[in-house]
């Protein structure tokens, strides 16, 4: 019988908390998916939010995701998709007004400040990408993956605040791949709620924008419904860089009705000098799954 899958993600990163103005990135996602409709890949949104703290920009982005599907086999197949989203980017300059009013009752003017009011303290912007992934898996269910390319930011939005500034968002592209490997004996179908086997999920991404670069490369791990891995990220541009080594452990919780939910706790330890003492990267993701959902249109 043809199934529906109802998926969902929320995640949270903390940048560099030791810092006195950290970065804080919330994401959520919600994926509709049927395989009963031939072409149909799916249907999602999302939403992206970047808080910097007072006195930085605002970045929030609303999108929509679609992608239809070409089989070429039972055990392969094309997804093709989309996505559409409306980038917002708020500036909050009450930080600097605080800053100044301070600095005058401690010590009085010691530069007249010459700051030159933005045009717009709210820009919004149309922004859209696409992608192609090729997905794959073996009979028996023991070997999966899929390798993608994507593009964002196709049609280069100016977020700048003044109207004689260009902020042209740089086109992304990106490169991923990854491998579901499984190193149990016995069928895949047979396995129980507390113990879906061993598996092996090696992995890569690198994405460029502009000059810059980011590779991360890794490996995960469950069994026993644990789930760890051990990724290393590098971040580079004309000469410089960053390194890092993440960390992560999280559980699945799998129930009788095919609904799943899997907290994960992830922490990136810096490997230069460039980030020491900034406190890491600290992220929480938390996924959930709903198979066999069934969907009703009308009466």
């Amino acid at each position: 019988m043809k199934r529906n899958l109802l998926a969902g993600t929320f995640l949270m990163r903390d940048t560099f908390p030791k810092l006195f103005r950290n970065l804080t990135h919330y994401f959520f996602g919600l994926d509709l998916g049927s395989a009963g409709l031939p072409s149909f890949g799916g249907i999602g949104l999302f939403y992206n939010l970047d808080t910097p703290g007072k006195g930085w920009d605002t970045r929030g982005t609303l999108g929509l995701n679609l992608s239809g599907k070409i089989p070429f086999s039972p055990y392969s197949g094309l997804r093709i998709g989309v996505n559409l989203g409306w980038i917002q980017r708020r500036f909050d300059g009450s930080f600097f007004a605080d800053q100044i009013a301070h600095l005058n009752s401690l010590y009085g003017w010691i530069y007249q400040p010459i700051y030159d009011p933005p045009d717009n303290d709210v820009v919004n912007r149309f922004d859209a990408g696409a992608g192609l992934l090729f997905q794959f898996s073996t009979p028996s269910g023991k070997l999966l993956g899929d390798f993608g390319f994507g593009t964002g930011h196709l049609f280069r939005p100016d977020l700048s605040f003044s109207k004689s500034d260009n902020a042209q968002y740089p086109v992304r592209w990106v490169l991923h791949g990854e491998l579901a490997v499984d190193l149990s004996s016995g069928e895949v179908a047979h396995r129980s709620l507390w113990d879906h086997g061993f598996w092996i999920y090696p992995g890569f991404y690198y994405q460029r924008q502009g000059e810059q670069n980011f590779l991360e490369a890794g490996i995960n791990f469950t069994k026993l419904n644990i789930y760890t891995g051990a990724w290393y990220r590098s971040w580079f541009m004309n000469g410089s860089h960053t390194d890092g080594f993440l960390l992560t452990l999280g559980y699945c919780f799998y129930f009788p009705n095919g609904m799943s939910i899997k907290p994960n706790y992830s922490y990136e330890i810096q490997l230069n000098n460039m980030n020491s003492g900034t406190g890491g990267i600290h992220e929480f993701s938390m996924v959930f799954g709903v198979e066999g959902l069934r969907v009703v249109l009308g009466k």
